[in-house]
């Protein structure tokens, strides 16, 4: 795998590609600042590390490598993942739905029949809306009035209106030096503070569940707070040693659609960094050896945590009463 590390070239060594961006010649990596107005394609194939692999390393490294050397897979159409690229297009960059957003036709308008997508004609069409929409988020044609409802609901709502109205950058991506390496983060909105108020990002997230337990569950599970450290220090650097709040904005995805919206704690982000750090030199590291591993190659002991065991005992109880 080619090494991402930090990039220290100067004088003529940075040319510009289409989008704009600066890019040394010598090492791929994209020049250091603030990148408005590029699709989510154009700043996922910048030649960075992010919070979304490091995830994947946190899998394992052999996980991360066969994610590079095999290319991203495409998402099936109206998956998770598109749906919630189009959610933010729709509450973000509403102006650019045409442009980055996908809709699959209802299958009878275009065959007269719900089957139509699995003839032969259905088919090809299929294959051709994949092809040329596969820089875009890809929905179904019935998903539309779904992202319609979250989005009223989360206008609707009191406080999320209120960060989501709020005079802001959207969509910003940035690259910085993190850890000793190049990095990249696309931050939902920016809400510029004053000396007297934090600056706030906010993170608009599409969830099963916005309760305070469940988005907790998810804060960790998904690497949300790694990615709110990230995010931070990226604005620090922009805009100097000022506090930064990072908000998140939990929509549900069935209704009724409610709105859970919280203030990430500064022990969760400061813990965050400290994970990415390790993840980073851990990559580092397995760069430097040539060396990919997957799990642990001995046996280790595993057993249920202390929860999971006071729930089978509450289970085996009720069944013996």
């Amino acid at each position: 795998m080619k090494l991402i590390e930090h990039c220290s070239h100067v004088g003529g060594d940075w040319t510009s590609n289409k989008e704009g961006i600066q890019i040394c010649s010598l090492c791929d990596q994209p020049a250091v600042g603030v990148y408005r107005d590029i699709t989510n394609t154009t700043y996922q194939s910048l030649g960075c590390l992010s919070n979304s692999l490091l995830g994947v390393i946190a899998k394992s490294p052999a996980h991360l490598k066969y994610k590079v050397m095999s290319g991203e897979e495409p998402s099936e159409i109206g998956s998770v993942l598109h749906i919630g690229s189009a959610f933010h297009t729709l509450v973000l960059q509403p102006d650019r739905w045409d442009e980055d957003v996908a809709v699959l036709p209802d299958a009878t308008e275009q065959g007269g029949k719900a089957t139509w997508y699995r003839t032969i004609e259905g088919k090809e069409f299929k294959a051709a809306f994949l092809e040329e929409n596969k820089s875009k988020a890809m929905i179904k044609h019935d998903q539309v009035s779904l992202l319609d409802m979250m989005a009223k609901s989360v206008y609707e709502d009191d406080l999320a209106g209120q960060y989501l109205e709020a005079d802001a950058l959207n969509e910003l991506s940035i690259v910085f030096d993190y850890f000793g390496i190049r990095f990249r983060s696309r931050i939902d909105k920016l809400i510029s503070g004053s000396a007297d108020y934090p600056d706030v990002i906010v993170d608009l997230k599409t969830v099963r569940s916005g309760s305070m337990d469940d988005f907790a569950r998810s804060v960790y599970c998904h690497g949300y707070y790694r990615a709110a450290h990230a995010y931070r220090e990226s604005v620090e650097q922009l805009v100097g040693d000022r506090p930064v709040d990072v908000i998140f904005i939990a929509v549900e995805k069935e209704p009724p659609f409610c709105v859970g919206v919280y203030r990430l704690g500064q022990i969760s982000i400061n813990s965050g960094g400290r994970m990415n750090e390790k993840l980073i030199n851990d990559y580092l590291e397995c760069c430097r050896l040539d060396s990919w591993p997957g799990y642990t190659p001995e046996i280790r002991d595993l057993d249920l945590q202390e929860y999971q065991l006071n729930q089978a005992a509450e289970i085996y109880m009720e069944d013996k009463g």
